[in-house]
């Protein structure tokens, strides 16, 4: 049989020469210490015509992306911000620089108390807005507006403080001027949900 020189592809090339190392290793001395590999053969291999098979190019597969996870929590359109003298008592749910808009977006109603430095009414509140905060956590959201630190715009226009608000889907639906005990306060948490 005549054998022929041939050109092949480099890939075939390589892969030809990779069965062959790999046939012929355990016969061929390594020098000390890594050295050269003089012992490997540094002519190609001939090859027969008939035998060389045409080059196939492996198939890839493509990783699986992942399915995409539904959103469990609502993305704010704005940046969550901390507005100095708005205090929220029990939720997480983060502020925006825009009140009014932040009150829309609130999937639980929103009871604000309104007050200011150095008004006793004010203080007297404060210890039965923090227990309302905590009554009804994950059903009403309870916040503080603290107008001596706030200088932001406000979602509806106190004429005095203390001045209590509930707020549904963004909406103002009940005001109280005054602090008039922690059993109107009571009253107005409850109304906000609908008893």
């Amino acid at each position: 049989m005549n054998q022929t020189p041939i050109t092949l592809p480099a890939a075939e090339f390589e892969k030809m020469a990779a069965a062959a190392i790999e046939e012929n290793a355990a016969n061929w001395e390594l020098t000390p210490e890594g050295g050269d590999f003089a012992s490997l053969p540094t002519e190609p291999l001939p090859v027969d015509a008939g035998e060389v098979n045409p080059v196939v190019t492996p198939e890839v597969t493509p990783e699986p992306t992942p399915d995409p996870t539904p959103e469990t929590t609502p993305v704010p359109t704005e940046e969550a911000v901390q507005l100095p003298g708005v205090t929220i008592h029990n939720s997480s749910h983060p502020l925006e620089k825009d009140l009014s808009a932040w009150l829309k977006k609130s999937v639980l109603p929103v009871l604000i108390d309104v007050s200011q430095d150095g008004c006793p009414p004010c203080d007297q509140a404060e210890p039965v807005i923090r227990q309302l905060a905590q009554k009804y956590d994950g059903r009403l959201i309870v916040m503080t507006i603290n107008v001596s630190q706030y200088f932001g715009s406000m979602p509806f226009y106190p004429t005095s403080t203390p001045t209590f608000a509930v707020f549904v889907g963004g909406y103002q639906q009940q005001t109280l001027a005054g602090y008039g005990g922690a059993g109107e306060l009571e009253n107005l948490a409850a109304s906000a949900l609908g008893g």
